[in-house]
């Protein structure tokens, strides 16, 4: 059980800055205008932002090694409750259900899946039939639960225009909430946080059908929207038949050493090729896309105070998790500030400082 109280309550801070516009900027915004206090987010509008290009995949299960994701068990829950309170209050709608289909590309997956169960994997599954309602094939197997999409490009201009701003310095604040990104990797107050900044490319395409669903191994497809009769793409695509195309994103990369925003042929010719050795069919590419996420070396968010200039706090590290994680991460935040909840130890940026 969470103790609150014995933490350090700051209950006179009424004047917020926060840095960064993404996803947990945004957050911070909302979730500290419901408690009545005054914002003002710093933002450079930049737009090849982790949290701009962001498919938004909300997927409870990590790895070919399926395990549960970090408190997806709390976590969860606490996503879907705080994104329809968001989504009441912005009057958008941004939360998408999806069904996230693992198909099993060797008997091994299957395997390794059944193995996960019964150590304890608490997901509610089901198993795939051989061939899908949309034509994918599964033939070594495979699995269906549930998750979610995130439009959060839609989230972050909906809060930017329904969360009012308090104009005011750095001077004037109580204090600063610092949501830049892998960015704070950079920044002197934040540098001692082990960051581990990575590069990921998503491809935009279409593909020949529909899609029911979002799909996994290896990489993640997403479907989008359905159109008929699309012109042809910028791959050679020459028709103009009435034949069903959907739209499709598919991603992403995992690139530690090249942190630039520009898009690589290799990113694109590998997600290409392992998006159809799961769909099975052509895939026309029509976009990509790439970004740098805040990637953190534990695997867990950064939240916290700085322990020498503490009208300095932080939430970052959220990674490739950042749509599930960002409205717990901000609440945990604000209720340790506010409140006086303690820190999750696993979060708590004191555990790296080494005066």
């Amino acid at each position: 059980m969470r103790q609150c109280g014995r933490a350090r309550a700051f209950n006179a801070m009424k004047k917020v800055m926060i840095m960064g516009r993404g996803l947990a900027g945004s957050w911070m915004a909302y979730e500290l205008h419901q408690r009545g206090l005054m914002v003002n987010v710093v933002d450079d509008g930049a737009i090849d932002t982790s949290s701009r290009i962001a498919a938004g995949l909300i997927n409870q299960v990590n790895g070919s090694r399926p395990i549960l994701g970090w408190k997806s068990e709390v976590i969860f829950p606490h996503s879907w409750t705080a994104y329809a309170e968001l989504e009441q209050y912005i009057g958008v709608k941004v939360w998408t259900d999806r069904r996230i289909r693992r198909v099993f590309l060797t008997e091994k997956d299957d395997l390794l899946w059944h193995n996960a169960v019964e150590r304890g994997l608490h997901v509610d599954w089901s198993p795939l039939p051989t061939v899908l309602s949309d034509g994918v094939r599964a033939d070594f197997g495979g699995v269906e639960y549930a998750g979610a999409t995130i439009d959060t490009n839609a989230l972050i201009d909906a809060v930017a225009e329904s969360v009012p701003q308090t104009p005011m310095t750095m001077d004037e604040a109580d204090l600063v909430i610092w949501c830049t990104g892998w960015r704070a990797s950079q920044h002197p107050l934040w540098s001692w946080l082990p960051f581990q900044p990575v590069k990921g490319e998503i491809v935009d395409a279409e593909i020949d059908g529909p899609l029911d669903a979002v799909y996994l191994r290896g990489v993640w497809i997403i479907p989008s929207v359905v159109s008929q009769q699309r012109a042809a793409s910028s791959e050679s695509r020459q028709t103009t038949d009435d034949k069903r195309w959907t739209t499709v994103r598919i991603g992403s990369t995992h690139d530690w050493d090249d942190l630039t925003t520009t898009p690589t042929e290799q990113a694109r010719i590998m997600l290409v090729e392992k998006a159809m050795e799961i769909l099975g069919r052509e895939i026309y590419v029509t976009g990509q896309q790439a970004a740098v996420r805040p990637a953190a070396q534990s695997k867990r968010p950064y939240i916290g105070l700085h322990p020498e200039h503490p009208k300095h706090a932080i939430v970052n590290g959220l990674g490739a998790k950042g749509s599930m994680w960002a409205p717990w991460a901000v609440r945990h935040l604000a209720d340790h500030v506010w409140d006086g909840c303690e820190l999750d130890t696993e979060v708590n940026t004191l555990r790296w400082w080494k005066p």
